[in-house]
This record gives C-alpha cells, structure tokens and sequence, in this order.
C-alpha cells in the first residue's frame, strides 16, 4: 500500500504543477507585485531627498562659517562688486567695475570672491534704498 502511494505522490506533484501553470495569472499578485515595486520606489526617493537636506543643511553650515571669517574691509569690497554688477545690469554701456580696493583685495580675496559668487542672503544682494535692515529710515536712526 505504501508503495501505491510512493508512486502516486510524483505523479500527483506534476499534475499539480500542470495545472498551476495552466491557470491565468493571479490579478492580486500582480497588484501586489505592482505595490512592492511602488513602495521600493518611494523607498529610495526618500532616501534621496533625506540626502538632498542633509547636504543643504551642511552647506548652509559652510557658508556661515566662511561668512565669520570675513572682515569688514571683505564685506565692504563684496558689496561694492555687488552694487556695480547691479549698476552693469541696469546701464547695458557700462564695462564693468573701473576700480578695486587694493587693501582689501589682498586681505583675503579668495574669500570675498567666493562669498560673491555665491551669495549667502538675498537681501544682501540688492542694495537697500532709503530704508535699512530694520525697516526705519537709515538717517532717522539715534547711534
């Protein structure tokens, strides 16, 4: 008797399987399928914009470094470099900045010419007009 059902399980096995493979394709595997590779997607660009902020983060962190490092003659020579590009920009005649501060251009140039390519506030790239930083007339002001 056992050897009838020795022989059957074998031949019970590749029917089943015949079987298996003769039927359609399950829509709720597929769905699942569908999802997984969905969420593996999600996955990573989550990943990716975590890294995106992290390294904004970091950048930000460079820039305020560089930014204490500056001195006063450097933030007075990038501001200059600052408000003649915005003069060029306005006066298509106009060639460019004529003259430079020579004291401050050899303190440390490399810092304020990296600092003016890349800007670390947009309010310190347009020149203020009658009013300041705090929003009061910047000749109304007791010092």
């Amino acid at each position: 008797m056992q050897d009838a059902a020795a022989a059957a399980k074998p031949a019970i096995a590749a029917t089943k399987a015949a079987i298996v493979d003769a039927l359609p394709p399950d829509p709720i595997a597929a769905g699942l399928e569908e999802l997984c590779r969905q969420q593996m997607k999600l996955r990573k660009e989550r990943k990716d914009l975590a890294r995106q902020v992290k390294n904004a983060k970091k950048k930000v962190q460079r820039l305020k470094v560089r930014a204490r490092a500056l001195t006063d003659d450097d933030l007075v020579a990038v501001l200059m470099m600052r408000k003649a590009a915005a003069s060029a920009k306005t006066e298509p005649g106009a060639g460019g900045v004529t003259g430079s501060s020579s004291s401050s251009a050899s303190s440390s140039s490399a810092g304020s010419m990296a600092l003016a390519e890349n800007p670390p506030n947009e309010a310190l790239a347009a020149p203020a007009a009658a009013a300041d930083v705090f929003g009061e007339d910047a000749t109304e002001r007791e010092e």
